[in-house]
């Protein structure tokens, strides 16, 4: 007589997936109220990100333009 345990490691397990989530109306509504929401405030935050990445951008060039100026100003005072 064989042991049960030996026989079911033969087999391939199959897992089967829990049904999915049932909502109900109002349920469904809230989460999708939640859901935008934080897409909103996703989308805010991102925007400031690009406004502050705009304005490092913006100090950086004008920094380099006065550097050069400075620069080229130093070289012609050499010649």
């Amino acid at each position: 007589m064989t042991n049960i345990h030996t026989k079911l490691k033969n087999y391939a397990l199959v897992v089967v997936p829990p049904p999915p989530a049932r909502f109900t109306l109002s349920e469904w509504n809230l989460n999708n109220r939640y859901r935008n929401r934080i897409c909103l405030d996703q989308q805010k935050l991102a925007d400031s990100i690009i406004a502050e990445t705009d304005r490092a951008i913006d100090l950086v060039n004008e920094k380099t333009v006065l550097n050069k100026r400075d620069v080229d100003h130093k070289i012609d005072e050499k010649n």
